[in-house]
């Protein structure tokens, strides 16, 4: 991974296309929260067991679901 100053980026899909490995990662996005909420808490889960979740002291979480 390359080192990088995130305030050298306007914007974080800049600083997120510097950091991720292109043609490889196809799976890395940025998504606004209005639309991650639209889609995780109003839509149907289909996915691959696992979603993310912000625990009580702020942090970002992997949530898993059985």
């Amino acid at each position: 991974m390359p080192e990088v100053s995130p305030k050298k980026f306007s914007t974080q899909q800049e600083l997120l296309d510097t950091l991720i490995l292109k043609p490889t990662d196809k799976w890395s996005n940025i998504q606004k929260t209005s639309e991650y909420i639209d889609y995780y808490t109003r839509g149907i889960y289909i996915g691959h067991g696992f979603g993310l979740r912000w625990n009580a002291e702020g942090k970002l979480k992997v949530a898993f679901y059985l």
